[in-house]
């Protein structure tokens, strides 16, 4: 039982982390080759304006609209 406890014992002890507070830009935390990066000011109003665009209203039923509405809808867990 006391190997067990020590053992325990020693990988949480070698296992913790310390909290180092991050600085630097945030593009400094990006990955090597990232595929999009969307910076904006004002996320409400673009994702406002992506609903209410006309040209999009117009081609919903489209293939191509269909395949990357498929390929967006992660989008859709963003406020």
């Amino acid at each position: 039982m006391k190997k067990i406890l020590m053992i325990l014992f020693i990988s949480v002890f070698f296992s913790c982390a310390d909290d180092k507070p991050l600085s630097g830009e945030l593009t400094d935390f990006l990955p090597p080759a990232p595929a999009v990066i969307l910076q904006m000011k004002n996320p409400d109003l673009f994702f406002s304006n992506l609903q209410n665009n006309e040209f999009i209203k117009l081609n919903r039923e489209h293939e191509v609209f269909e395949k990357i509405g498929e390929k967006l809808a992660i989008l859709d867990h963003f406020p």
